[in-house]
């Protein structure tokens, strides 16, 4: 069974985490065509798919549909894993052509936005006879995209996670950073053991809702002058959000360090007391796991994965803005002990083979 399998986003190019998804297959034995557009998230991740020997396909050199003419025979019956809609129109012809079935996974429609729900009737309207199957990371996902949608057939839906690399992530915390420069101020704040630090993981966008988080902060923490507030990204309304930090007054409490190497993130978790997710959607939620695998506790909105990984008040706390903040603050005072863990099913091997079955399903039918 052959996979051609897009692991490419526009404007990001080839993602960090479906190029783990790669790996992953290619250990397991999948015989996959990775697909990308010549850009990677990160340097060095074509250099870690050429070292093992993964077969790619850089759309922007060649053409997809003369490949596919050429390779004709070998492809026949294939399953295509599409990561957005450009791709799936991209490879609409080969469906026919190659009696092939496309699957879609859902990462975004218009997060955030007023008309998100809109979109997604129009989106499943215009593409449900086209689209195999509808790929979701979350419960929280596929059910916020099915929300107004009157009919659905659910047979061709699926859920399946992405994953973490707990070894990686454990390898980059060993080596954890001593000291963060605010890019808003441009001093060192040095991390100590006599602080307590609250991490956020997330670009800074309308739909992850640092607004409300600055706020939350400044009426639970202000006069608790040991515990910070660390903002890891950048985006449009990270200057937005600093002039808010100095008109509440918290701005010595509040460290942004700006968009952080994909490398070095276990490093800096390494020094979190407590990971927050404040997001109005989330698709998954990799800023809710990977914190989780440290054995950091999160504090979240119900998005994304939340409600499948964390237990209340063991692993963490899901609610609204006020419940986690009034949770973190008693957490944080020794009040309450949680003892978060992420179970290894979540690891790229086991996530590999979720998807492995998912593709037999599709391909036998």
């Amino acid at each position: 069974m052959k996979i051609v399998f897009f692991a490419y986003s526009a404007g990001i190019g080839l993602t960090y985490h479906l190029t783990e998804l790669a790996l992953a297959y290619q250990k397991r034995g999948v015989d996959i065509l990775l697909i990308h557009n010549g850009i990677e998230q990160n340097k060095g991740l074509f250099e870690r798919l050429n070292n093992h020997n993964v077969e790619q396909f850089n759309i922007e050199k060649f053409s997809l549909a003369d490949f596919f003419l050429k390779n004709r025979k070998e492809y026949q019956g294939c399953v295509i894993h599409c990561q957005g809609i450009k791709q799936v129109e991209m490879v609409r012809k080969e469906k026919e052509s190659l009696n092939s079935k496309i699957l879609l996974t859902v990462h975004a429609y218009r997060n955030g936005k007023w008309y998100k729900n809109i979109y997604a009737l129009a989106l499943y309207t215009k593409y449900k006879m086209l689209i195999d199957y509808w790929h979701f990371c979350s419960i929280s996902a596929r059910d916020d995209f099915f929300k107004y949608i009157p009919f659905n057939n659910s047979d061709n839906t699926v859920i399946a996670p992405l994953g973490v690399d707990f070894t990686g992530l454990e390898g980059e915390s060993s080596d954890m950073v001593e000291r963060v420069n605010n890019i808003i101020t441009n001093k060192t704040h040095t991390f100590s053991c006599d602080n307590k630090y609250i991490f956020y993981l997330a670009q800074f966008h309308p739909h992850k809702r640092h607004d409300q988080i600055l706020r939350l902060f400044a009426d639970t923490f202000k006069n608790k002058k040991n515990t910070y507030l660390v903002l890891m990204g950048d985006g449009s309304k990270l200057l937005c959000a600093s002039k808010q930090a100095n008109y509440l007054n918290i701005a010595d409490n509040v460290i942004f360090t700006g968009r952080v190497d994909r490398g070095v993130i276990g490093a800096y978790l390494k020094n979190a007391d407590a990971a927050l997710v404040m997001s109005k959607n989330e698709t998954f939620g990799h800023n809710i796991i990977e914190p989780l695998a440290l054995g950091i506790p999160v504090f979240t909105t119900n998005v994304g994965i939340a409600q499948q990984v964390i237990s209340q008040y063991y692993d963490g706390v899901v609610g609204d803005g006020p419940i986690i903040f009034k949770a973190m603050e008693t957490f944080l005072s020794g009040e309450i002990t949680l003892k978060p863990t992420l179970s290894k099913r979540y690891n790229w091997d086991e996530v590999a083979l979720q998807y492995f079955n998912i593709y037999k399903k599709i391909n036998a039918e």
